[in-house]
């Protein structure tokens, strides 16, 4: 049976303003473009005694039937992506800023980046009988720059992100994630802009 999850939009700019995440969105293109680039990252935070750190774990790519997950990079891509590596990956800040900013219940929480908006997700599977599936739990934070966009734009950028997410995991195949509706969209790029 699918599962379809509606996501609220957030502005959380205590954490979109950082200098870490400024630069993951800076390596980002916008998904309505059509040639080939970096669109979004899959980054995962670890804050855990022994290991506080981040690592990107996918790349998000225009092809010819619409975003897609990926490792595998044209070069242009590919140095998009391994700016973003280098930026995130070594360091404990980007997993300390997250865990303290929105104190997420898990000690590995994901950050799906896209240049307007950001899903992030974890997996509570502390309940008996949970699976990745009925675990999964995201978030959804709309950036600055999202003001400048008109809210149909928005709405096909998440939808598409959203899909390829789904599609690139198998586990979340019963899940439907379900962009703002365009009321609330239209209502958070006028606060945003105001």
């Amino acid at each position: 049976m699918l599962k379809t999850i509606n996501l609220r939009a957030h502005a959380v700019y205590s954490l979109t303003t950082m200098d870490w995440y400024q630069q993951v969105v800076a390596q980002l293109d916008n998904p309505q473009s059509h040639d080939s680039a970096l669109l979004g990252v899959d980054i995962a935070h670890f804050l855990l005694p022994r290991r506080t750190a981040s690592e990107a774990c996918a790349g998000f790519v225009n092809r010819s039937q619409g975003i897609t997950a990926t490792c595998r990079f044209n070069d242009r891509e590919q140095k998009a992506y391994d700016r973003i590596d280098k930026n995130v990956r070594g360091g404990a800040q980007p997993a300390k800023s997250l865990h303290m900013t929105l104190a997420p219940p898990n000690s590995q929480v994901n950050t799906l980046i896209f240049r307007d908006f950001t899903l992030v997700y974890s997996f509570n599977l502390s309940f008996p009988g949970a699976t990745l599936s009925t675990a999964f739990m995201p978030y959804l934070i709309l950036h600055r720059s999202a003001a400048a966009l008109r809210a149909e734009d928005l709405y096909e950028n998440m939808k598409a992100g959203f899909d390829a997410f789904i599609a690139a995991n198998e586990d979340l195949a019963q899940i439907s994630l379900e962009a703002p509706g365009m009321a609330e969209l239209r209502s958070a790029i006028a606060t945003m802009a105001a």
